[in-house]
């Protein structure tokens, strides 16, 4: 009896000491990383229209090698994509293939332009004409006596061949430059004014523009934005290969003439009393910008009263202010459109 009950304690030991202990919990599995979906459609950039079956592929990135084709609507979709900088490449026959640089954060959604690269096909030569086959030598006639035959008439020699009309020369391939207008915010500019040496085109209300320059690269660029935008009256390109281009131009929020204290001119001496125009503008992004160097010239200052103050360019080729005699005028600013607030400024002769 002792014996068994010493049996039953210890097995009653061993199962509370298993309830108290319990099993080691499982270890957890590192998370997966996240993984995003890249969505976009292929336009052709002359016509604006969808271009099915374009072979996309990633050509650079953490999944180099991914590929996907346009569907009947121009889209495409790249699934698993992880985070990080990709560049896609758009390629179909008849079209110049395109590289975009894309950052995936997200899921994200791209618009790529493809020109086109074929040209009309040269009209087919003409065909010779036949030459004609040479006329049958006419039979002797028979002989009364028994004189010899006349000789037959020799064959007429054939007619040359005309030289065939050589094909004309193929048309060449126009030198496209397109792609989109967006401001320092990344909203889409409309009515933006694209200037090459070849003509000018407006950007449509999705930003988009499309123009054609003379030349395989592009010399001069200049565009003349809506009022409230900063254009680019002269930019210089020569190495800009025709394709898509996009650009990002400064929304102005606001401009200000710095006040400075007055002009003194010396007795008698007008004209020697000078002071340079002082602006800042600030820009939706945020930073407030003096307006130096080339800039300069994009600026637009009146004076109320010439007679007073005269308005003539300083040495670095900005406005300044010029006082001829003793009095005051008002004097306004505006840059690309926006004015900023009309600023007094008194003339006094100097003792």
């Amino acid at each position: 009896m002792r014996r068994r009950a010493l049996f039953l304690t210890f097995v009653v030991a061993v199962a509370f000491s298993s309830l108290r202990c319990g099993s080691a919990p499982a270890p957890t599995s590192p998370s997966a990383p996240a993984a995003f979906t890249m969505t976009g459609i292929v336009r052709n950039g002359q016509t604006a229209q969808a271009v099915d079956a374009v072979q996309i592929q990633i050509v650079a990135g953490p999944t180099i090698g991914m590929t996907a084709r346009t569907d009947g609507a121009g889209e495409f979709r790249l699934a698993d994509v992880p985070a990080g900088a990709f560049t896609i490449r758009a390629q179909k026959e008849g079209y110049i293939s395109t590289d975009r640089t894309v950052t995936i954060t997200s899921n994200t959604s791209v618009e790529i332009l493809l020109v086109p690269s074929t040209s009309p096909a040269p009209a087919p030569a003409p065909a010779p004409n036949p030459s004609p086959a040479p006329s049958p030598s006419p039979a002797p006639s028979p002989a009364p006596a028994p004189m010899p035959s006349p000789a037959p008439a020799p064959a007429p020699l054939p007619s040359p061949s005309p030289a065939p009309t050589p094909a004309p020369a193929p048309a060449p391939v126009p030198n496209v430059f397109f792609g989109f207008v967006s401001d320092d915010t990344g909203a889409k500019v409309a009515g933006v004014e694209f200037r090459t040496d070849a003509g000018s085109t407006l950007t449509d209300a999705t930003g988009r523009y499309s123009i054609q320059s003379s030349t395989s690269r592009i010399a001069v660029l200049a565009f003349m934005p809506p009022a409230g935008y900063e254009g680019i009256t002269r930019l210089s390109l020569p190495h800009l290969s025709p394709g898509q281009r996009d650009f990002t131009i400064r929304r102005i929020v606001s401009v200000a003439i710095l006040p400075s204290g007055p002009i003194s001119i010396p007795p008698g001496d007008p004209g020697t009393g000078y002071t340079p125009v002082n602006v800042h503008v600030t820009f939706a992004s945020g930073p407030v910008v003096w307006i130096s160097g080339s800039r300069q010239e994009d600026l637009v200052v009146r004076s109320s009263d010439l007679s007073i103050i005269n308005i003539r360019k300083s040495d670095s080729g900005g406005p300044g202010l010029e006082g001829l005699k003793p009095g005051t005028a008002v004097i306004t600013a505006s840059y690309w459109g926006i004015a900023a607030p009309p600023w007094t400024v008194t003339v006094i002769p100097r003792p």
